[in-house]
């Protein structure tokens, strides 16, 4: 099996049935950015609900899927998520983000991230702080919106639309109903996109943490497409936000140099 995996042999061998249908409820579940009903689940997994509500036990029982009570409605679970990150650290894009991050924050002199999509949409999960404190709740696992982050948009812009659009399509609804003009808000949002994408560097600035400025650049892999996002941002008082100043000249450099290895 020279430069072949496990996973890329062919699949005809012998497996187990029910863990192949278990799977299918799981595929639907990571798919979706929200809890889901039982019928919903089973549906878009080909299955009737009376054969589905057994796997999804099982799987809250193991925490690979987790139960509202309350609504009865089913997501990912912590143990999933556990999986997830650990697949994380076996990438290499992301093990090589994390080696040079450190240095990287030695040359902004400010705190630094790294998102990845994730269940729930844009997902820290590396960060290298600064010594002196800033008035932010953002640490591993926050999850950032698509529309009002510097992280977010930049995954908005790169992502395959087929992965964002259905959360990208939720948040936009959120940000039409805030607004007084629900057409004027999404042009404004989908020319952000086009300059985001011209300048390669989405920018917030006191939006939406009051006095945090923040710079955020994707990486990408040899295709083309989109694996981390890096993000720099602290407090507006010292923070460098310009296009052409020296914190988004040392993100491009970091980003280019990711994607270029």
């Amino acid at each position: 099996m020279s430069g072949s995996t496990i996973s890329e042999a062919s699949d005809d061998r012998k497996g187990i049935q029910s863990i192949e249908i278990g799977g299918q409820l799981l595929r639907v579940l990571s798919r979706h950015a929200g809890p889901m009903l039982l019928r919903d689940v089973a549906r878009e997994a080909g299955m009737a609900a009376a054969k589905a509500h057994p796997y999804l036990v099982s799987f809250c029982k193991i925490r690979l899927v987790e139960q509202d009570l309350r609504t009865g409605r089913y997501q990912l679970g912590a143990l999933a998520l556990r999986l997830g990150l650990a697949g994380l650290a076996q990438s290499p894009a992301l093990r090589r983000a994390e080696e040079a991050l450190g240095p990287f924050k030695q040359k902004v002199q400010h705190t630094v991230a790294l998102a990845v999509w994730g269940q729930l949409g844009p997902t820290i999960v590396q960060m290298s702080a600064v010594d002196f404190p800033l008035e932010t709740n953002l640490r591993v696992g926050s999850v950032m919106s698509m529309v009002s982050t510097a992280t977010g948009r930049v995954f908005a812009t790169y992502m395959q639309p087929n992965v964002t659009e259905r959360l990208l399509e939720i948040e936009l609804q959120r940000l039409a109903l805030a607004s007084a003009d629900e057409e004027l808000a999404k042009a404004s949002f989908m020319k952000e996109i086009a300059e985001i994408r011209a300048r390669g560097m989405a920018r917030a600035m006191g939006n939406p943490i009051p006095g945090i400025n923040a710079l955020a650049a994707p990486i990408l892999n040899a295709n083309g497409r989109l694996d981390l996002v890096a993000l720099v941002f602290g407090s507006e008082e010292n923070f460098d936000a310009r296009w052409g100043g020296s914190i988004a000249t040392a993100l491009a450099d970091y980003c280019s140099s990711i994607s270029q290895d």
